[in-house]
Order: structure tokens, then C-alpha cells, then sequence
């Protein structure tokens, strides 16, 4: 008798298991993200600030680290040079989240940030998508599109 209750209460979760709604659509890829500038072009002498938007595309949260998450390259001999961040941001933990379809800005000094050199440039997040920044988001969906910076 224990077993035929046993499979009767087999049959009866798998039957309620069926019930469920329509199959939804699978969820965008983890970490798409848009990184865009104020301008394609900055002047030492005119201008103070770029601004960097960071937008995260997708339906799930993205994690930055709080030991620097943005930084720039510069176009160097058609090759893109090491990134580099003169700042750290401060705060509790290891990470802070970007959370799902939101955006963050970060406005930062041309001339102390770009080292008060003329060339192209492009600026680089660093991107997770777990709190303990253990997979990072891939590279070109990092970066910012090339951008000139004149005397």
C-alpha cells in the first residue's frame, strides 16, 4: 500500500509540474552593456570634462569593482596601449551592482585623467557578472568607441 500511495504522489507532483504557464523567451545574454561618450572629439585647451555613460542592457544586475572600474587606453602605433586608472573608487565591499536597464554617468577630468596628452583614446570598464567579479563581461563590450583629443 506504501508504494502505490508513494507512486500516486510521484504522478500527482509530476501532473501539477505540467501546469504551468507558457514557455517564456530565454533572458538576454548576462552583460550586454553600451559605453558611450559626450563627444567624439575633446580639446586640452577648451574642454574640462568628458562624460562617460555606462548603460546596462540587460535584465540582470552587472558588478563593478571598487578598486577602479573605469580606465583608458591610448591608440599607440595602431595598438592599444595597457589600461590605466589614476583613481580608486571607495566603499564597503568588494563590488557595487549596475543594476538591470539602468545606466550610470562618470565625468571625468581631460587633463589630469588623460595624462594632458593629445591622440586617440577609448576608456575600458571593468565589468563583472557575479558580485565576486569572477566572470568578467568580454572585452569589446567594455570599451568606449575611439575618441580624438587635440591640443
Amino acid at each position: 500500500m506504501k508504494r502505490f500511495l508513494r507512486w500516486c504522489g510521484i504522478l500527482g507532483v509530476g501532473a501539477l509540474g505540467g501546469c504551468g504557464g507558457p514557455a517564456t523567451e530565454p533572458s538576454p545574454p548576462v552583460g550586454d552593456v553600451r559605453i558611450s561618450t559626450d563627444r567624439a572629439q575633446y580639446s586640452l585647451a577648451r574642454d574640462s570634462f568628458a562624460v562617460v555613460t555606462l548603460t546596462n542592457e540587460s535584465n540582470r544586475p552587472l558588478h563593478l569593482p571598487l578598486s577602479g572600474y573605469i580606465a583608458y587606453q591610448r591608440l599607440l602605433d595602431r595598438v592599444w596601449s595597457d589600461a590605466f586608472s589614476w583613481f580608486t573608487s571607495d566603499g564597503i565591499g568588494r563590488s557595487f551592482t549596475l543594476p538591470a536597464f539602468s545606466s550610470r554617468q562618470d565625468q571625468l577630468e581631460i587633463w589630469a585623467y588623460l595624462a594632458g596628452q593629445p591622440g586617440t583614446y577609448r576608456f575600458q570598464y571593468s565589468i563583472y557578472r557575479t558580485p565576486r567579479l569572477g566572470v568578467a563581461v568580454s572585452l569589446e563590450k567594455r570599451v568606449s568607441a575611439p575618441f580624438i583629443v587635440t591640443p
